[in-house]
């Protein structure tokens, strides 16, 4: 009886150090991949700034992303004024 209990608490301890070095290697993971994405933005945050030496350059790029970001009326160039999430939608939907 006593060896069944020595054996049972054996195996608990396996399952308990398997189930702690799963959550490592998950959160290893994810950890990995947040630094991926990290350094994905960084690379192309440093791209932009980059392309943006030339001071001609840098208003083309930047009117070129404020035009695709900032809905505009189509007939006067005036920015349109975006107030509830249903004007937002049928913004992003053209």
């Amino acid at each position: 009886m006593a060896e069944e209990g020595e054996e049972q608490h054996r195996r608990l301890k396996v399952l308990k150090k398997i189930r702690e070095a799963y959550k490592y290697r998950a959160a290893k993971k994810y950890d990995y991949c947040s630094l991926l994405l990290f350094s994905s933005f960084l690379l192309l945050y440093l791209i932009l700034l980059y392309s943006q030496m030339d001071s001609s350059v840098a208003y083309g790029v930047t009117s070129t992303v404020s035009n695709a970001i900032v809905p505009q009326n189509d007939n006067t160039d005036e920015d349109q004024k975006v107030n509830s999430p249903l004007e937002t939608l049928k913004t992003l939907q053209i």
